[in-house]
C-alpha cells in the first residue's frame, strides 16, 4: 500500500469512525430515553440496565456502520478536494479510482465482517436484550416457539401454530387441544387456516376428533367449514413471533422456510428476513460508493454541517426505499430475493452513474 493510500484510508477511517460514534450515540440516547420510562415502571434492577443497553450497543452499530461509512467516504473525499489534496493527486497522473479504492476496499471488508458479525454474534446480543426486556423488566412470558412451531396454553386448551402472521391477523396451520382437569385430550381441533374476528379465532376447513379420556380411543371426526377454535389471544401478542425471528441468523432462518414450504405453508416472511441477512450488510459498499459522487460535486464548498445533512438524508433515502421494497417482499408484491436486493442494486447504479458522470 502506498503512502497516497494509506493517508486516504486514515482520513476515511478517523471520519467514519467519529460518525459512528455520533450516530450510535445518538441512537442509544434516543433507545435509552424510550425505554427507560418501562424500566422504571417496573422496578427493574440497575444491573438490567446494564445488560440491556451494554447488549444493545452492537445491535445499534451494525444498524449505524452504513450511514456512518456513507459520512466517512463523503466527508474524505470532500476534505481531499477542499484543501487542494485531490487536484494534486489527479496532476499527477492518479485516476479516480485510484484515489477511492482504499475507501471501497475498506467498505468491501467491513461489509463482510459485519455479515459475519451478524451471522454468529449479532443474534446473541438480539436474544439477551429481548429476554431482558420482555421477560426480566416487563414480566411477559414468551410463546414457546421451536423450528416453525408456536405452542401455548390458554385455560383447558393447548395450541400449536406452525405460522402466525400477526399483520393480517391470520395463522396457519393450527391444532388445537381441549383438555380435562386430568390433563386427558377431549378432543382435537385442525384447521389449515384462521383468521381473527370479533375477539375469537376462526377456522377455516376445521376438522375436529372426539377422544373417550379414559381410554383415548377416537369416538368420532367432525368437519366443519367455519368453528371458533376455543382460544382468545389477541394478534399482537403474536408479535413475540417476529421477535424471534429477529433472533434468527441466515442458516436458522433457511432451514425453518424450507422446511415450512415442504409442509405447504407460506415461508414468505421467513425468506424475506433470510435473504435480508445478507444484503444489509452490503449495505456498507453501497453507501461507500454512492457517497464518493456526491462529495465530488461541489466538495469545495462542503463543510461539516452540510456534510452531515447530505450523508444522513441520502442514507435516509437509501433506508426509506429499502424498508418500502421490504413491505412489498413481506406483502408477496416483490419475490423475497428482489425485495431484499432491490434497494442495493437501485443505489448502486446511481452510485455507478454518477461516477461515469464525473469521469467524463
Amino acid at each position: 500500500m502506498t503512502i497516497l493510500n494509506r493517508m486516504v484510508l486514515s482520513i476515511f477511517v478517523k471520519f467514519s469512525c467519529l460518525a459512528l460514534a455520533a450516530f450510535s450515540g445518538i441512537y442509544l440516547l434516543i433507545e435509552f430515553f424510550e425505554k427507560v420510562d418501562n424500566f422504571l415502571e417496573h422496578s427493574a434492577g440497575l444491573n438490567l440496565y446494564f445488560v440491556y443497553f451494554l447488549n444493545k450497543i452492537p445491535v445499534i452499530v451494525t444498524q449505524m456502520i452504513p450511514l456512518a461509512i456513507l459520512m466517512g467516504a463523503f466527508m474524505t473525499m470532500a476534505s481531499l478536494s477542499r484543501h487542494g489534496e485531490l487536484t494534486a493527486m489527479f496532476s499527477s497522473g492518479v485516476s479516480l479510482f485510484g484515489v477511492t479504492w482504499p475507501i471501497l476496499s475498506m467498505a468491501l471488508l467491513i461489509s463482510v465482517t459485519t455479515l459475519g458479525f451478524n451471522e454468529f454474534l449479532l443474534p446473541i446480543h438480539v436474544q439477551k436484550t429481548n429476554h431482558v426486556y420482555r421477560q426480566q423488566v416487563q414480566g411477559k412470558r414468551d410463546l414457546t416457539l421451536n423450528l416453525g412451531q408456536i405452542w401455548f396454553k390458554e385455560g383447558n386448551v393447548i395450541v400449536n401454530i406452525r405460522l402466525a402472521n400477526p399483520l393480517e391477523k391470520s395463522l396457519q396451520g393450527v391444532f388445537v387441544y381441549k383438555m380435562n382437569e386430568h390433563f386427558q385430550v377431549l378432543s382435537n381441533l385442525e384447521a389449515d387456516r384462521a383468521i381473527f374476528s370479533d375477539g375469537r379465532w376462526i377456522g377455516n376447513k376445521v376438522q375436529i376428533r372426539h377422544f373417550d379420556p379414559k381410554t383415548s380411543d377416537l369416538l368420532n371426526i367432525k368437519m366443519l367449514r367455519d368453528q371458533d377454535l376455543g382460544f382468545y389471544k389477541n394478534p399482537e401478542e403474536f408479535q413475540d413471533v417476529k421477535t424471534k425471528r429477529e433472533e434468527m441468523n441466515f442458516q436458522k432462518l433457511w432451514q425453518l422456510s424450507r422446511k415450512l414450504k415442504q409442509e405447504g405453508y407460506d415461508a414468505t416472511g421467513y425468506e424475506v428476513d433470510m435473504h435480508t441477512r445478507l444484503s444489509a450488510p452490503f449495505a456498507c459498499i453501497i453507501t461507500a460508493f454512492l457517497g464518493i459522487p456526491f462529495a465530488l460535486r461541489g466538495s469545495k464548498r462542503t463543510g461539516l454541517a452540510l456534510g452531515v445533512v447530505v450523508s444522513v438524508s441520502i442514507g435516509i433515502a437509501y433506508y426509506f426505499t429499502n424498508a418500502i421494497l421490504i413491505a412489498f417482499g413481506y406483502s408477496s408484491v416483490l419475490p423475497p430475493v428482489v425485495a431484499a436486493w432491490a434497494a442495493n442494486i437501485l443505489f448502486f447504479l446511481l452510485g455507478l452513474y454518477l461516477f461515469l458522470s464525473l469521469e467524463k
